[in-house]
């Protein structure tokens, strides 16, 4: 139950933390999108465009574009006068008005003399107005609407201007007619960004018109936005009829495109006047390639009206050239829309390629991946360098393809979202560090605890450990190796409990799913100890394909090598140093219970505690000690060659000379046991191992062996096996190192002979020969044994340990003499 609810909490808090990530950006998105649906943005884009052209674009200009400065102190400014200025402009090539014309001047004083003149219409009446001829007279000069338009009419290349303000998006297509040709469809294309880059014909809701005297005496009407952005739109709808665009218009007339014929509208994006052709986006609007919000108009001839109409300039001065008309205010087109024909005639324009609306869509669909995927999956170092070298790579690609391709790819719209993205993740991780540090510190110590358990073999708290952590890649992992941890110990329903959990979190992860069915069907058959049956041999370790190996504490066991009198004992290899060992293994609750269970276990762990005493070359090596599932073990070198029993046959003795080097080396380890105040007990050829490519013998099996110090003393047991038993082993009394030397003799004599000194029938019979009846002479089983060989065994075997060898040095040294 606790598995399952780690499991699903583990789930949950990933879920939440999948949606932590991604939510930042989907919000930052949608915010922005919403922002610039309302066309908020748009002035950053011009803002960028202006300032990349205001230190970038050339200076040098035509020479072609002249600008009439209109004072507007006293409002607009006297028709009588820019009807003067029209006789002195007709030998232009374009003139264009961009003052309003909206009201006729002295309207009220020209209707009240008008009504005056119809009253004495009649001879009678006539006659009596003789002695006033000048009302007659001022009618015709307050009639100053139509000499301007005269004038106009004259020029036949006035254009006027009329001003619009566009409040909404634009228009799909155009239904009306532009010099007899039918006005292009805008591209119908998706359009959800509000950018600078759109495929519709620009839509005027609003519009301020010249009079109608004053439009059909000009060549034409051009329109002006009232909001300066840098784009000059070709065609403007209004009402559903097409309406030219001033900027259109001018150069229109310096192309010499009068005809219907000599204007066509490119499918790529383009206008094509006469021989000329401006390249212009989708809605063929004009980008000039110039700074449109400079005021200085530097390089542009710039005259005041005042100046024309009383100096010695005539029209001849204005010859070929374009001439701009109006109010120089702070809020007046006049400047950028001079500024941008001067750079137009130049063919300086910026082309906003066929591609720019699908290279925003990529931007902005690049940058929502980074914030929801990438962005918060970082570290916060990581991520802050991610996003500025994203934000760099973006102004760069905008500023670099105005700059060097005069290719316009507005990308304001992607940087914002990456901004507002970045900052928004930035504050989630501010205000989530703490709580997020706090759990990933937690689950990380928990996941370090939890492989430190695991490395004991404490696998049970090593899982505990597991379920507080976060499971990711690592963690599954290291799941994956406590369960197969579980499958050596042959805790079989732990195992499949830990492969479950994985599966539940990962699907199919490694062989997973095999693991659980190759567990479930050996759960009750193959066990450690006695949980479960054994082989018809008595080993306790079986092996089915497929299955770790087992293991006894950290040790990986392979197979049995042999059996001795404590146990089993088992070939196993140490995984963290990669060393075979030796396992003697002794199942404890199987084989004894209560106190005597309690002796024997302090039997076994003191043979591993007398043992670890020692350090002697012809002693094995105990390396550790443990117990699991009722089982003890102690962990030792294992030994190449064999125990001495092959060597106690007539047909298998070793030569005399050998023997006498295997006993030797024997004794001295005896010898170095005994001074450290342990007496083995059980020395018999089984417990020496001889390898005889080496020619080392080492002592093993110290299992009934017990410290002589006054502590650990106890007498009136009998421990060993009794046809190498000393006479004071088989009566119980006290026993010291000299019991040793009269097993060593035995093992000696049987080495030699081939033959025990003492055998009987009974166990009693052969301790009461043991401990009263002399051994048999060598010489009977074996001819030719020195007499030196003899001496040493008799004196090994006297009855009486007073009568023996003092210590196994003395032993060893009397073997040495002997061998020589």
């Amino acid at each position: 139950m606790r598995l399952r609810k780690g499991k699903a909490a583990n789930r949950q808090s990933a879920d939440t933390g999948q949606r932590r990530r991604w939510v930042p950006g989907l919000i930052t998105l949608l915010l922005v999108l919403l922002l610039a649906k309302s066309g908020l943005l748009q002035p950053l884009e011009r803002f960028v465009y202006s300032q990349t052209l205001r230190h970038f674009a050339p200076e040098g200009r035509s020479g072609k574009v002249v600008v009439v400065e209109v004072p507007e102190d006293d409002g607009e400014w006297s028709q009588e006068q820019l009807a003067e200025l029209m006789k002195r402009t007709w030998r232009a090539r374009a003139v264009g008005l961009m003052m309003p014309l909206t009201r006729t001047e002295n309207s009220i004083a020209s209707a009240v003399v008008s009504r005056y003149l119809d009253e004495f219409s009649d001879n009678e009446s006539r006659r009596k107005l003789e002695p006033y001829p000048t009302l007659e007279r001022l009618q015709k000069e307050l009639a100053v609407e139509d000499r301007f338009a005269e004038g106009i009419r004259n020029s036949k290349n006035i254009i006027l201007a009329a001003s619009y303000r566009s409040l909404h998006h634009g228009s799909a297509a155009l239904q009306s007619e532009l010099f007899g040709v039918v006005a292009p469809r805008a591209i119908p294309v998706i359009d959800y960004l509000p950018s600078m880059i759109s495929p519709f014909i620009p839509h005027a809701d609003t519009m301020r018109r010249p009079r109608e005297v004053l439009l059909e005496a000009a060549s034409g009407i051009g329109l002006v936005n009232d909001e300066i952005d840098g784009r000059y739109p070709s065609l403007v709808d209004y009402q559903d009829r097409g309406y030219p665009g001033m900027l259109f218009q001018l150069l229109r007339l310096n192309a010499g495109a009068m005809a219907a014929e000599q204007v066509k509208f490119l499918p790529k994006s383009g206008v094509q006047l006469g021989s000329l052709t401006y390249p212009t986006d989708r809605a063929y609007r004009f980008y000039p390639y110039v700074r449109f919000d400079d005021r200085s108009l530097k390089g542009i001839s710039l005259y005041p009206i005042t100046e024309l109409l009383t100096g010695s300039y005539n029209s001849r001065s204005f010859e070929g050239k374009t001439i701009l008309v109006g109010h120089n205010s702070e809020n007046s087109p006049l400047v950028s829309m001079a500024l941008s024909l001067d750079a137009l005639l130049q063919q300086r324009s910026v082309v906003i390629p066929e591609w720019a609306v699908w290279g925003q869509y990529g931007a902005l669909a690049a940058v929502s991946l980074l914030l929801m995927l990438l962005l918060p999956r970082l570290r916060f170092f990581t991520s802050s360098v991610t996003a500025l070298l994203a934000a760099l790579l973006l102004l760069n690609a905008e500023f670099l393809l105005l700059l060097l391709g005069r290719q316009w790819l507005p990308l304001m719209l992607p940087l914002l979202v990456l901004l507002l993205g970045y900052l928004l993740i930035s504050l989630r991780s501010f205000f989530g560090r703490n709580e997020e540090r706090l759990a990933l510190e937690l689950s990380e110590s928990n996941r370090q605890l939890g492989r430190m358990l695991q490395t004991q073999g404490e696998l049970e708290q090593a899982l505990e450990k597991y379920r507080r952590c976060r499971v990711d890649g690592e963690m599954l992992e290291q799941l994956y190796h406590l369960g197969l941890d579980f499958e050596r110990k042959r805790q079989f329903s732990k195992a499949v409990s830990v492969f479950q959990q994985i599966r539940g979190h990962s699907g199919a992860f490694r062989d997973v799913d095999e693991r659980i069915e190759r567990n479930r069907n050996m759960e009750q058959r193959i066990v450690l100890a006695n949980g479960g049956p054994t082989t018809h041999s008595g080993t306790v370790i079986m092996s089915a394909e497929g299955l770790q190996a087992p293991t006894l504490g950290h040790y990986q066991v392979e197979r049995e090598i042999g059996r001795g009198a404590m146990g089993l004992v088992y070939l196993a290899r140490d995984p963290r140093i990669g060393r075979e060992v030796a396992i003697k293994t002794m199942a404890l609750s199987s084989e004894f219970e209560g106190a005597q269970l309690e002796d024997v276990k302090e039997r076994f762990y003191r043979e591993a505690e007398t043992a670890g005493r020692l350090n002697h070359p012809n002693i094995v090596h105990v390396y550790d000690i443990g117990e699991e599932q009722e089982l003890a073990y102690i962990a030792m070198d294992y030994l190449r060659g064999e125990h001495l029993g092959n060597f106690t046959r007539p047909k298998s003795l070793l030569p005399i000379k050998e023997a006498l080097t295997v006993v030797e080396q024997v004794a001295e380890a005896l010898a170095y046991a005994h001074k450290k105040n342990v007496v083995h007990r059980d020395i018999k050829p089984a417990n020496i191992i001889y390898d005889r490519g080496e020619g080392i013998a080492k002592v093993t099996d110290f299992g009934v062996a017990c410290l002589t110090d006054s502590s650990k003393t106890k007498t009136g047991t009998v421990l060993g096996s009794p046809s190498y038993m000393s006479p004071e082993q088989v009566a119980g009394k006290r026993v010291d190192g000299r019991t040793d030397l009269f097993s060593l003799g035995v093992t000696l004599y049987q080495l030699v002979t081939g033959h025990l000194p003492f055998e009987a029938d009974s166990l009693g019979s052969l301790m009461y020969r043991i401990a009263n009846e002399a051994h048999p002479k060598p010489s009977k089983f074996r001819k030719g044994i020195p007499a030196c060989v003899t001496r040493i065994i008799n004196k090994c075997m006297q009855k009486d340990p007073a009568n023996r060898y003092a210590n196994g040095s003395d032993l060893a040294a009397a073997l040495k003499r002997c061998r020589g």
